[in-house]
């Protein structure tokens, strides 16, 4: 699906980029050698640019990053979480492959599903922002997980206690992430493509 998404995205710009030939060369055709020369760099390097980082990262995530996540969810952190809970406890915490489940059997709060520091959304903002080259946004991200891995098990022990109000704490903090951790990744994007004279850019 991946390399489908690619050929077809290439095949579109493509596309575009005769399209562009034809209203260039009626327009400017004293410019033609120019446009022809240039043109891939604007229709085709940053599509295969960018997929080649998504690649990449799909690659280290999906088989390395994600299994180790899963198990010490699944072997670590479940297991732990479950050692502080009584025989008659309210709660049910599970593992779901690399995210671990707490719900309340009478509902006292929504079902959380929480992702755990350093995954997928924040490898994805690290690959854009290492391309780029941007060293600011790499240690607001990585401060960001490192706070979270301090904060997150002690919200949860809270609401394990009884103090079920942090529920909602920690489920706008799993929206949240996601949306910035993608709006991140789209600014560095957006920031490497205005700024292509960075020489940490060339380089990679």
């Amino acid at each position: 699906m991946f390399l489908l998404i690619g050929l077809f995205s290439l095949y579109y710009a493509n596309v575009l980029r005769i399209a562009f030939f034809a209203v260039f060369n009626a327009n400017l055709p004293q410019y033609w050698d120019a446009a022809h020369d240039y043109s891939s760099y604007v229709f085709f390097y940053p599509i295969v640019l960018l997929f080649w980082y998504l690649g990449c990262f799909c690659l280290f995530y999906f088989f390395l990053i994600r299994p180790i996540q899963t198990i010490i969810v699944a072997e670590i952190v479940v297991p732990a979480l479950q050692s502080f809970l009584s025989d008659n406890s309210d709660f049910l915490i599970q593992a779901k492959q690399d995210d671990y489940l707490i719900e309340s059997y009478s509902n006292k709060f929504i079902d959380l599903k929480i992702n755990p520091p350093f995954n997928g959304y924040f490898w994805l903002a690290v690959t854009f922002i290492w391309t780029f080259g941007n060293k600011t946004m790499m240690k607001v991200v990585i401060y960001y997980n490192l706070a979270l891995i301090i904060i997150l098990p002690i919200f949860i022990l809270i609401i394990l206690s009884g103090n079920t109000w942090v529920a909602p704490l920690i489920n706008a903090n799993e929206i949240v992430y996601k949306a910035l951790f993608l709006s991140l990744s789209v600014l560095v994007i957006k920031e490497g493509i205005e700024r292509p004279e960075n020489p940490e850019i060339r380089v990679r």
